[in-house]
């Protein structure tokens, strides 16, 4: 087992360490990518597979999800608006890349389901 610590060919720090045969190497912020043992890449594959999935039963038992203009012209308001209610808690916002979505079922009758902002608000 041992690490070492080098400069690679533009000048960046890089680590690397070797544990029972499998070498991981761990680059900065470069823009360099990874290597690793062919088991954390399965490792890695598996996880983002369960997350897909689980994201996905969710959005279905949400009813869909929107995104924040759709929301603003369902509830009347502007896109801003949007952002500033789900910033302070008054309306669901799940993170979904860059953006946020906001599950459906919170939405009824051209508004949000009564109750909904003191429920979030204690969360």
């Amino acid at each position: 087992m041992g690490s070492t610590l080098f400069v690679n060919r533009i000048g960046a720090a890089t680590s690397s360490y070797e544990q029972d045969g499998n070498k991981m190497t761990f680059f900065n912020q470069a823009g360099e990518s990874a290597s690793s043992s062919l088991a954390d890449k399965a490792a890695i594959a598996s996880a983002r597979e369960k997350t897909a999935s689980f994201r996905e039963n969710m959005t279905v038992r949400a009813g869909g999800m929107y995104d924040r203009k759709y929301v603003a012209y369902l509830l009347g308001i502007t896109p801003t608006t949007v952002e500033r209610r789900r910033k302070r808690r008054q309306l669901l916002g799940v993170p979904c890349g860059m953006e946020f979505r906001y599950p459906a079922a919170q939405f009824v009758g051209g508004g949000v389901v009564p109750g909904l902002k003191d429920a979030a608000g204690s969360v």
